[in-house]
């Protein structure tokens, strides 16, 4: 039960999940359970001391909040870094968008965007993947 996990244990779990399965995807059912498939990955890295080092170092000063994009939009200053990284938008229309239990649909999608711009206007520093 990962909810019995310590901090430490779940984020060696994360990694651990991160690295297995498939493509490194993160996704959950409607329970709010992670539901990737398994990777085919042959001996894949699950470790890789230097890089946890580095990203602790460059992590040493900054806070990570994992908050929804519409609590950012009252929070994030000028000069804040701001990742955001929603479910895919399909292009044709009809793909996989179950990503997260409420789901993101095209609704979201564009108060996203709208949120990006008015930060970028703010003088936040913005990254978005999809």
């Amino acid at each position: 039960n990962p909810k019995m996990l310590d901090r430490i244990d779940a984020a060696a779990r994360f990694i651990y999940l991160n690295k297995t399965c498939y493509n490194g995807l993160y996704r959950v059912n409607s329970n709010g359970g992670f539901n990737v498939p398994l990777g085919s990955y042959v001996n894949p890295t699950i470790f890789d001391e230097r890089d946890i080092l580095r990203a602790s170092k460059l992590l040493q000063n900054a806070e990570l909040q994992h908050v929804s994009f519409e609590i950012t939009e009252k929070c994030a200053k000028k000069g804040d870094f701001v990742y955001f990284d929603p479910p895919y938008h399909p292009l044709n229309g009809n793909g996989f968008t179950g990503y997260t239990r409420n789901g993101f649909a095209e609704e979201e999608q564009t108060k996203l965007k709208r949120v990006f711009e008015k930060l970028d206007k703010r003088g936040c520093k913005l990254m978005l993947s999809n």
